[in-house]
């Protein structure tokens, strides 16, 4: 679903009109480019930073695109009825499990980022993103079925 709505973004953004196609995620991909393991030639990425493994590969906002951002993020959640105590327990366990920097080069290897923020700045990342892709989701005038 995210690929579809980055696809309408990116119509937004560049007013074209967007097509899908069926693909896997570009995270697959993103490893095997820098040494030349796959044939491709990454013309831009979809963050709003430029990707620490792709560091020659401008932005889409560095195209003109301004304001692009489609990062995925990946996060714990827990139900909302979960005692803080708790939330700050398993949050420092994570934290804990993050830190080595043979687990950060591992993600750094699968193009991933760790932030390690406290779990109010995720809620309010949550929020906002929610807020970004909403407006998108109005835009196209998307409903559920």
């Amino acid at each position: 679903m995210k690929l579809f709505l980055f696809a309408l973004v990116l119509a937004l953004c560049a007013t074209v009109n967007a097509q899908t196609y069926p693909t896997k995620t570009v995270c697959i991909v993103v490893p095997f480019v820098p040494g030349g393991n796959v044939d491709i030639n990454a013309r831009a990425v979809a963050t709003d930073k430029r990707a620490p493994l792709l560091p020659d590969v401008p932005t889409l906002a560095e195209q003109g695109l301004k304001g692009f951002d489609a990062t995925t993020t990946t996060g714990l959640l827990a139900p909302a009825a979960t005692p803080q105590d708790i939330i700050e327990r398993v949050h420092g366990a994570i934290v804990k499990i993050a830190a080595p920097q043979t687990i950060r080069d591992r993600f750094a290897a699968l193009g991933a980022t760790t932030l390690g923020n406290s779990p109010a700045a995720f809620a309010e990342y949550i929020k906002q993103d929610y807020a970004k892709w909403q407006k998108v989701v109005q835009a196209a005038n998307i409903s559920a079925n």
